[in-house]
């Protein structure tokens, strides 16, 4: 869940206006990305490169199964 600056849980809506103006629109302006990516996606990029560091996904995105971790 994200909240806002008041402590409010966002709708999906507000959620994914904030997500285009400000992550994606940087994202797209500051470096040589050419594709647009959803917040999905870069949640599993942070799993596999958390992984790839020999740390713990699973525990670091506050998962109680591996099994969601891993997609399964």
């Amino acid at each position: 869940m994200v909240y806002d600056r008041v402590g409010k849980p966002l709708s999906d809506s507000a959620f994914q206006n904030r997500w285009r103006s400000a992550v994606m629109t940087r994202a797209l302006e500051s470096t040589n990305l050419v594709e647009r990516f959803t917040e999905h996606e870069l949640r599993a990029k942070h799993a596999t490169d958390v992984d790839a560091a020999g740390g713990d996904a699973t525990a670091n995105l506050l998962h109680d199964d591996k099994r969601t971790t891993d997609g399964i």
